[in-house]
């Protein structure tokens, strides 16, 4: 698994929710990417790196 290609696709997720105003569900998505961030070490600067430029772990 890429932990970075899952982050980005779970914060794409949660812009879409919230473009949306599907604000409920898109808190759940945002905790779902704090879990994977504290397990998997990413950095702030992986949080906006897209999918395709992820770094292999």
């Amino acid at each position: 698994m890429n932990a970075f290609s899952v982050y980005a696709q779970l914060q794409d997720a949660c812009r879409a929710l919230d473009a949306a105003e599907d604000h409920a569900i898109a808190a759940y998505v945002e905790w779902a990417m704090t879990l994977m961030a504290e397990k998997y070490g990413l950095t702030p600067d992986a949080i906006d790196a897209p999918a395709e430029t992820d770094r292999p772990r």
